[in-house]
């Protein structure tokens, strides 16, 4: 099994990997989740963004989102998931983002309910700059609330 990140950085090494992106003129806000981390292969997804023109990638590296896998979501645990992830989730409130990207799910899910920008996965921005899945461009209007569900 390979990362899907590892997967088109090898083919972008071995030049198989086609640049022809359309630009993005977007500020995102990237966070490398913790399995990531686990599997020691860096941050592929992110360094294949940087290759996008226009996109202006921020890594924020706060530590983790406080989804913990399953452990954010126990009812007897949100709060101290929220705790946790504040770090990351102040970063992510800053003006200047107007996306969050991360390959993870349920860091996705943190991220957008505690702020009020949506969150998609790495592998999404780059098909849309390769001129695939157009519609996931009305996912870039941020929230006026948070979604947060609480008890």
């Amino acid at each position: 099994v390979v990362e899907a990140g590892s997967f088109l950085t090898k083919l972008h090494k071995q030049g198989k990997l086609k640049k022809d992106f359309s630009p993005l003129d977007l500020t995102v806000g990237y966070h490398t989740p913790c399995h990531l981390k686990a599997l020691e292969v860096g941050t592929p997804l992110a360094d294949l963004l940087g290759l996008i023109p226009g996109l202006k990638l921020e890594r924020i590296e706060k530590g983790c989102s406080g989804m913990a896998g399953a452990f954010g979501l126990a009812d007897t645990q949100f709060e101290t998931s929220l705790k946790i992830g504040e770090p990351l989730m102040a970063e992510m409130r800053r003006p200047d983002l107007q996306l969050g990207t991360t390959e993870c799910s349920g860091c996705k899910l943190q991220m957008e309910q505690q702020t009020t920008i949506p969150t998609i996965h790495p592998l999404k921005l780059l098909a849309l700059c390769y001129g695939y899945m157009p519609e996931i461009r009305r996912n870039f209007s941020p929230n006026t609330t948070r979604r947060t569900v609480r008890s």
